[in-house]
């Protein structure tokens, strides 16, 4: 039996996570809802984002924000189509991703005060390593 569920990573900011989707081939719908399992209840639910699944056939990760700009992430692992996209179940693809267009907000535009960011940057550049972590410099 496949049902949908919600994971636990904490996502704060909606734009960077959009992008980080985006970034990664998958593309953002607004009052949608998700591709999943035939039988999953969640496939009714109308979602404030969904990113939509490059794969065809894969199922889609709905995102609800609610009344204090919390992110919630729900969405049906079976069949793999998920994790072959994103880096496993842990989502690795994605969380660097989003890490990376956080650091963009807050270092390249200067825009997030929360991290106590004083300059501003014009330009990163990001290298894959070997052991396919990513580093990101940001150059003034």
């Amino acid at each position: 039996m496949s049902h949908a569920v919600k994971i636990n990573t904490e996502y704060k900011h909606l734009g960077s996570l959009q992008r980080a989707f985006q970034s990664i081939g998958w593309t953002i719908k607004e009052k949608s809802k998700i591709r999943t399992y035939p039988y999953d209840e969640m496939r009714h639910k109308t979602f404030d984002y969904v990113a939509v699944n490059p794969n065809a056939q894969g199922y889609d990760i709905g995102i609800t924000v609610d009344a204090n700009g919390k992110l919630d992430l729900v969405c049906d692992f079976y069949g793999g189509s998920i994790a072959r996209e994103l880096g496993g179940q842990e989502m690795t693809k994605l969380k660097m991703a989003y890490s990376e267009k956080v650091l963009e907000d807050a270092l390249l535009y200067g825009r997030m005060s929360e991290y106590g960011v004083v300059d501003q940057f014009t330009d990163v550049q990001r290298t894959l390593c070997p052991d396919g972590t990513i580093e990101v410099e940001f150059l003034q």
